[in-house]
């Protein structure tokens, strides 16, 4: 079988046309570079030196083939150094992902600030995205950590989750109704549907299901149910009174929604998530990086 030592071993002697002199260049024996000479003109079929006592040419089709096998190995050196390199810097590059709701900037500041004291080589970067566009970022592997709440995550057995800190579940509504009520009390607002949206690729009754769920644990059970397609338009729908929502108590709400706590005592954890298959020490490491992070700061 022509293998890439035989290829070198044919290339060289056709530059020194001496098996000795290639021998010795390679850091073999003589024999066996006459052998690998032999087995290579047998595969392919043709002669490709023309040997004498006391020296050594290339046959036509010997030089023909030395042509095109030089192009061919100095592409083969030059690609296989490029994915070197795109190999190292992946080995070494980590993307965060966050919800687009959290304001993580100083944390990641401070966490990234850490890690390269430990990993000075590596490089990391960070992205905010909705929650169902972080899944589909991580199951396609553009990203390798996830910042989210814990549940948005659909199938837990999929992923490492680390929980790093304890989040209280709000109501969210039109600010105005809020402010019209005579106390903050979210089961007020009677009335009112539950707007949810539904991850990119979720089918409808596992959107029923996650929130049949969620407003159990709420202490919303028994509400009517407006289904969102992204969780801009529920903002939007939200703001212009068309029901309520549950939010992280810690979310960046936009103007003209206000918050009401739940008296259930619902509440969801802000986790740090990577793939069950991910093999790389550094996402693992950044990981535990990030963990470290959050338990030092409840102390």
């Amino acid at each position: 079988m022509i293998n890439l030592q035989k290829i070198k071993i044919f290339l060289s002697s056709s530059e020194t046309l001496n098996f000795t002199e290639t021998a010795r260049n390679m850091f073999i024996s003589q024999q066996a570079v006459s052998k690998c000479i032999s087995e290579l003109e047998n595969e392919v079929g043709f002669k490709l030196f023309t040997r004498s006592y006391h020296s050594i040419e290339l046959t036509p089709q010997g030089e023909r083939l030395r042509d095109y096998l030089s192009e061919t190995l100095e592409s083969f050196e030059k690609l296989t150094a490029e994915l070197k390199k795109e190999q190292e810097l992946q080995n070494r590059s980590i993307n965060i992902g966050y919800n687009i709701r959290i304001d993580f900037a100083e944390e990641f500041a401070q966490i990234d600030g850490r890690f390269h004291e430990k990993y000075p080589d590596a490089v990391i970067s960070a992205e905010r995205h909705h929650p169902d566009m972080l899944l589909e970022g991580l199951e396609r592997k553009e990203i390798d950590i996830l910042i989210t709440f814990r549940r948005f995550l659909t199938n837990d057995e999929k992923y490492t989750i680390y929980e790093l800190e304890e989040i209280p579940i709000v109501v969210i509504a039109k600010a105005e109704k809020i402010n019209a009520l005579k106390e903050p009390d979210a089961s007020l607002l009677t009335d009112e549907p539950v707007i949810i949206n539904r991850f990119g690729g979720e089918a409808q009754k596992d959107t029923e299901k996650r929130v049949f769920g969620a407003l159990e644990k709420a202490g919303l059970p028994n509400r009517k149910i407006v289904i969102s397609s992204n969780r801009d338009s529920l903002y939007t729908a939200v703001k212009m009174g068309k029901g309520i929502a549950l939010a992280s108590s810690n979310a960046e709400m936009p103007a003209g929604i206000g918050t009401l706590p739940l008296h259930s005592g619902y509440k969801d954890f802000l986790v740090c998530v990577y793939r069950n298959d991910e093999k790389r020490d550094i996402v693992r490491n950044y990981a535990r990086e990030v963990v470290e992070y959050y338990t030092a700061s409840k102390r």
